[in-house]
């Protein structure tokens, strides 16, 4: 009900706890009432259509990010950035990268949006997976996928494995289908803290 006041608080804090240099990066929210892997997907296209129009090149990275997540520190997005960059030089197929958010309002429940998938046996369809807690105070681990509740992806592989599937998954297990289709093409995954 309150969609567009949760956007407009998470955008306010988002730039509230990032002091980053915006020249290369644009922010914008989808407040239509669409299933979650159309705004997604929306989101791309916008940003792929202002690339055309204005003559310019965002980042290659492009970052989903839920109105119900909440920065864990300040500057997170310059550190994240910084984080793909120390994994990237060591690791060229790195396709997505989640980090620590607060899940609530309230800012009490910290989530990881590192995923890994549960054993077969324990699934409740394909695709299930669990959240990662913390881990041995490593800066970065491998990880099976990121939640689409923030993720941080390669625009261009985003692009190359047709971005979320919206027809078999509209809603939920976009996230954890297209992170499946990523690694099946030898792409990765990472976590940090």
């Amino acid at each position: 009900e309150n969609y567009d006041e949760k956007l407009n608080k998470m955008n306010e804090l988002s730039l509230l706890y990032n002091k980053t240099s915006y020249n290369r990066y644009m922010f914008c929210g989808v407040s239509e009432r669409l299933w979650y892997t159309q705004s997604a997907n929306r989101l791309f296209e916008i940003r792929d259509m202002y690339e055309k129009i204005y003559e310019t090149n965002y980042d290659r990275r492009f970052l989903i990010f839920n109105p119900d997540h909440y920065p864990f520190e300040e500057n997170w997005l310059t550190k994240m950035i910084s984080r793909w960059d120390e994994i990237e030089s060591k690791d060229k197929n790195i396709c997505t990268l989640g980090t620590l958010q607060y899940f609530t309002e309230q800012m009490t429940d910290i989530w990881h949006w590192g995923c890994n998938f549960k054993p077969e046996s324990e699934r409740c369809h394909a695709l299930d997976w669990y959240h990662m807690h913390n881990y041995n105070g490593e800066s970065y681990v491998k990880c099976d996928g990121n939640t689409g509740s923030g993720l941080m992806i390669d625009s261009d592989k985003f692009k190359e494995l047709n971005m979320l599937d919206a027809v078999k998954h509209h809603h939920y297990a976009s996230d954890s289908d297209f992170c499946l289709r990523a690694s099946e093409k030898g792409y990765t995954h990472y976590c940090c803290n």
